[in-house]
């Protein structure tokens, strides 16, 4: 038996003689690894939604803003979205709520207490009644003491970029007063979105948002209510200069009651558009630091004002206001017609302007009377027929240094115009009037103007007339040169008629030709009396005070005279002459016929006739001189005349013609 030497048997070394080892303490060490970082990973939740509850508690403090609660935190290493967060507006005890809320922040600076970017999808708020709103926000009585609201607001904000997706504030307040204004009844519900980035805020008053008062009631002042709908968003920005922007499309404003101490006014005003900027912004704007741009309209308007019912008028205006100057462009409608547009500047340095206006053509007809446009009108007047346009340059001057100017030329044509004023009425007027509208509202010709009148209906009526004059109120003078009409069959003219305004009086002499004295008679209330014949003469006429008075006038019939016929006399007198003179007048043949005239101020005609001719009742043919003296009120003639129609069935009489 072999009996060989065994081998040595060695000694392990550590480690060595255990291969599962390396294995087992490997999985010691995951294990512990898992379990620290599960507990990092808590640690680090716990204090990321500390910090978080910390740095929303810093950001709402210094806003009176108490944390209510934090819903729903789903934390991120750069980020954390939250569902929900509640919170107290303290001044005014109301809760909101701010939901779908995503925070973006460096985690070195979030441990300062600020972050770079807050998302906020909503926020539900309900700002409690308009009475303890509005006097937490109201502004300080002396607007001068007041800071510059937005360098205050943003100096030490605790982050970078803010947008909030939609806000809805619902406003319902029974009266309140605040800084001496009493308001009730108050709603309004308002759609916001709000982002601000570096510097840059911008708020949108989302479409469909409105703000209705039913009264707001100042000792001078009364707002009755007002309704003021968003039809459109509407942008108001504000940016790092200090300048404020606005842009909106579409924006209805109501307000059916304004009244002022001296009366009331009431509109509907709708803003197609409006955008504008607003530099260095302050409690006390500074109209030059503006820049604005328009297009709106105003209608339904209605005023004790003044007597206009201006109710189907509409003001369709565009406004823009930059570089310290304000354009204007204005167009006026009154039943659907537009009647007058204008475009004007004024210089905010200087406070000085200029522009010029258009009055298009206005067809007056039967659908289309002066009276269907403006009403009720100012004086006992219309017009009915015809056609009326102007246009215009206008200056003016509003500077410290000068009462209020306005100047400038003026264009005025009128074609065929037909109406009435009181119990007179006139048809087919036509002149082109061209002046200057001077300052203290003084109107002056720049030219020697004509002017046709077709017809003219006082009682009597007066054709054909035309004249060429000229007009200065400022020296107080009104001239016609050659005015001519005809009446009676024949004509009255004068070589120039002038009367001064100042003095209210005027002188000129009166030619009277080719008159039919049977067209005369006609009018007169002598019944039974009737004459043929033509007469001329003067009549030096005085005015005052737009009174006339005829002294010592002079009439005579032309060759080769006329009769007379006289039916209704008294057969027999007693008194032989008379009864001559009644014989001779049954049939009196005349070949002179002269008279003087005069017209005194309270009315009174008199005549004062010399007859020369035969009569075949009276003797063989000898001459007959007559003298007769024949008085009349022409003012009671003219109103007799008048009283049995109208000025406007006069109208119609004279446009059959």
């Amino acid at each position: 038996m072999n009996t060989g030497t065994l081998p040595p048997t060695r000694t392990p070394e550590s480690g060595q003689n255990r291969p599962g080892r390396k294995f087992r303490i490997g999985w010691i060490l995951l294990l512990t690894t898992i379990v620290v970082m599960t507990g990092l990973a808590f640690r680090i939740y716990q204090q990321q939604a500390q910090i978080i509850l910390d740095t929303a508690n810093r950001l709402a403090s210094p806003y009176d803003i108490e944390i209510i609660a934090i819903e729903g935190i789903n934390p991120g290493l750069r980020s954390v979205t939250i569902r929900e967060v509640r919170l107290r507006f303290n001044p005014l005890q109301t809760e909101h709520s701010l939901q779908g809320i995503h925070v973006s922040f460096d985690p070195r600076e979030i441990l300062g207490g600020t972050v770079r970017e807050i998302d906020i999808d909503r926020i539900e708020t309900d700002p409690g009644e308009l009475t303890a709103l509005l006097d937490y926000l109201a502004l300080p009585s002396d607007p001068t003491d007041a800071p510059a609201i937005w360098s205050d607001l943003t100096s030490d904000l605790p982050f970078s970029r803010l947008a909030i997706g939609h806000i809805d504030i619902g406003i319902s307040a029974s009266p309140a007063q605040i800084n001496g204004i009493i308001v009730t009844d108050a709603e309004a519900l308002l759609g916001l979105s709000v982002t601000y980035e570096q510097g840059y805020l911008q708020a949108d008053i989302l479409a469909g948002s409105f703000v209705r008062i039913g009264n707001l009631v100042h000792p001078a002042l009364e707002l009755g209510m007002i309704d003021l709908q968003f039809g459109s968003n509407t942008t108001l920005a504000l940016d790092e200069q200090n300048t404020v922007h606005l842009h909106s499309k579409e924006i209805q404003l109501a307000m059916p009651l304004l009244r002022v101490s001296a009366g009331m006014i009431g509109a509907n005003v709708a803003i197609d558009s409006i955008s504008g900027s607003y530099r260095d912004l302050t409690l006390t704007p500074d109209l030059k630091n503006l820049s604005l741009y328009s297009n709106f309209s105003i209608s339904q308007v209605y005023t004790s004002l003044t007597s206009l019912n201006l109710w189907s008028a509409r003001f369709v205006q565009t406004l823009a206001l930059d570089n310290n100057g304000l354009t204007v462009q204005s167009a006026v409608s009154l039943n659907d017609l537009q009647l007058i547009s204008a475009d004007l500047h004024h210089d905010l340095d200087l406070q000085q302007g200029n522009g010029n206006f258009d009055i298009a053509c206005i067809d007056f007809d039967t659908n289309t009377k002066l009276s269907d446009l403006v009403s009720p009108l100012p004086i006992d007047a219309d017009l009915i027929d015809g056609h009326l346009a102007a246009n215009g340059q206008l200056n003016w001057d509003l500077s410290s240094t000068a009462d209020f100017l306005i100047e400038g030329p003026f264009v005025l044509q009128a074609q065929t115009l037909s109406g009435y004023y009181q119990d007179i009425a006139f048809t087919g007027l036509s002149t082109g009037l061209q002046a200057e509208l001077l300052p203290d509202w003084q109107i002056r010709t720049t030219e020697t103007c004509s002017a046709t009148l077709y017809a003219l209906d006082i009682g009597i009526q007066l054709s054909d007339l035309s004249t060429r004059y000229r007009i200065d109120t400022q020296s107080g003078l009104i001239s016609l040169d050659q005015p001519l009409a005809g009446i009676f069959g024949g004509t009255i003219s004068s070589n120039e008629l002038d009367y001064d305004l100042t003095q209210q009086q005027g002188e000129f002499t009166l030619e009277l030709a080719n008159i039919d004295i049977g067209q005369i008679l006609s009018l007169s209330a002598y019944e039974g009396v009737a004459a043929t014949g033509i007469i001329s003469g003067t009549l030096p006429v005085t005015v005052s005070n737009l009174v006339p008075v005829v002294s010592s006038g002079t009439l005579r019939a032309l060759s080769p005279g006329g009769t007379i016929s006289y039916r209704d006399g008294p057969t027999a007198t007693g008194n032989q002459s008379l009864d001559l003179v009644y014989q001779a007048l049954q049939r009196y043949q005349y070949d002179v016929l002269q008279a003087r005239i005069d017209y005194r101020s309270d009315g009174e005609l008199v005549l004062a006739i010399q007859l020369e001719g035969i009569s075949p009742l009276v003797g063989t043919g000898q001459r007959i001189n007559l003298n007769l003296n024949i008085t009349d009120n022409i003012p009671a003639l003219l109103n007799s005349l008048q009283a049995g129609r109208s000025a406007s069935e006069a109208l119609v009489r004279q446009m059959n013609w």
